[in-house]
């Protein structure tokens, strides 16, 4: 599942793979995490503005997300957002990194070993399971990392947390709530556009969450992937 978020005080999107890699129980409680109401539906947008966050541990979500979400080339990579205290945990870094501008390898106990590939297919190379956070781990077993301190960014900091009280793994990846060639959204209808034109699966708007099977359908007389020019 991938999450998502813009300034507008919270707002984020959720993508669900086969049965969901997060669950509804596991949404109710980040929802609690954060203070929020889990009578309210809502589509959950947190992080640094703009962002759609999904399970690193993932072998899939990297492709997935670029294939469903962004619109573009499955092998582009994906950056983690991990809590600051922990990231010497993931990563060889000693530092924070709270703008995303610093690229560190993942820690060496976190990886899995590899078996050489002597062929020319990339995509074979790319799809194999690097570390046990595979969806952010490159194939030179770096990352381009974010962390994350309760201080600075409360709300995202739980959420984090809240991960990592379920499945042990204090990252998520971060990217941001945007498809291929368009600009990142900025107000609420913004958000809801992307939402329905993707394939995720809710959209968090300040304490409301919407479900995509509960919207009306989607209909547009032009085709909106031709609005902006690719990059």
């Amino acid at each position: 599942m991938i999450l998502t978020a813009i300034p507008v005080g919270f707002v984020a999107g959720l993508f669900g793979i086969g049965g969901g890699l997060i669950t509804v129980p596991f949404l109710f409680y980040i929802f609690s995490a954060l203070g929020i109401d889990q009578s309210y539906i809502m589509h959950l947008a947190v992080g640094t503005s703009f962002a759609i966050m999904g399970d690193p541990r993932s072998i899939e979500m990297q492709s997935i997300l670029n294939l469903k979400i962004k619109y573009r080339e499955s092998f582009r990579p994906f950056a983690p957002a991990v809590i600051e205290e922990k990231v010497q945990e993931y990563f060889e870094l000693d530092r924070p990194s709270p703008y995303m501008l610093l690229v560190a390898d993942v820690k060496k106990e976190r990886r899995k070993k590899q078996n050489e590939i002597t062929n020319s297919d990339l995509m074979k190379r790319l799809k194999k399971e690097r570390s046990d956070i595979p969806s952010i781990t490159h194939v030179d077993y770096s990352a381009r990392v974010q962390t994350v301190n309760k201080r600075d960014n409360p709300q995202f900091y739980n959420i984090i947390k809240a991960f990592e009280d379920i499945t042990g793994i204090a990252v998520v990846v971060n990217t941001s709530f945007n498809v291929r060639g368009e600009p990142i959204v900025c107000t609420p209808q913004d958000a809801y556009r992307c939402f329905m034109r993707t394939e995720m699966d809710v959209l968090v708007l300040e304490d409301r969450i919407l479900y995509k099977s509960g919207q009306p359908k989607w209909i547009e007389e032009k085709d909106w992937r031709r609005e902006f020019e690719l990059d």
